[in-house]
């Protein structure tokens, strides 16, 4: 077991990202005590805050960006699929209408990014040394996990979202890769000084 000064110079030693990393777990582990060391053992800046302070405000800001936008893609695509189920109700038939298209053209838009910003998400994570789930907010998990089970099965390729923009009148669109959200996400990350 190591003693206590050991431990200190370990904790010491930690850079910022490192530092934030292992507070957002000792966070979602509920470990205050750890969270408390990890913030007592860290060099201050300016204002007298821990030199971490930020990457947390960043990622923490990043993380419930990235909930908002899934829950509203999410909400968007369910919400399309109803109006295309009342539609067909309402006709009495399977025949979609021109408004249905347009609806399963929005409702596909919304899965695809959701499906993007998904992968995204999870390999974003796994860059700055978070745990996917430790970032969830438990409010919002239960949504965004029905989501991930389901929309990845539902969702058009890019190419046939790609021709479904072009047959809907948007020849011009090219939908969003996983890396032009990545390079979104880094470019935020990187407008935050490091403590």
């Amino acid at each position: 077991m190591a003693s206590t000064s050991s431990l200190s110079r370990q904790y010491g030693s930690l850079t910022a990202s490192e530092r934030a990393a292992l507070s957002i777990r000792a966070i979602a582990r509920v470990d205050d005590a750890e969270f408390q060391r990890l913030c007592d053992s860290a060099p201050h800046n300016y204002r007298s805050n821990p030199n971490h302070s930020r990457d947390i405000h960043a990622i923490s800001l990043l993380s419930l960006t990235y909930s908002c936008e899934q829950l509203h893609d999410a909400l968007t695509y369910w919400f399309c699929v109803g109006q295309i189920a009342l539609g067909i109700v309402r006709n009495g038939n399977t025949h979609l209408t021109s408004a249905d298209l347009d609806y399963k053209f929005i409702g596909s838009v919304a899965a695809y990014m959701y499906v993007v910003r998904h992968e995204a998400w999870s390999q974003f994570c796994d860059e700055i040394g978070i745990d996917f789930d430790d970032l969830a907010d438990t409010t919002l998990l239960w949504m965004l996990t029905v989501c991930d089970a389901n929309l990845p099965r539902l969702t058009p390729s890019r190419m046939e979202l790609q021709k479904m923009a072009a047959d809907r009148g948007f020849a011009d669109a090219s939908p969003v890769k996983v890396e032009d959200v990545l390079d979104d996400w880094r470019a935020f990350l990187s407008q935050f000084p490091k403590g």
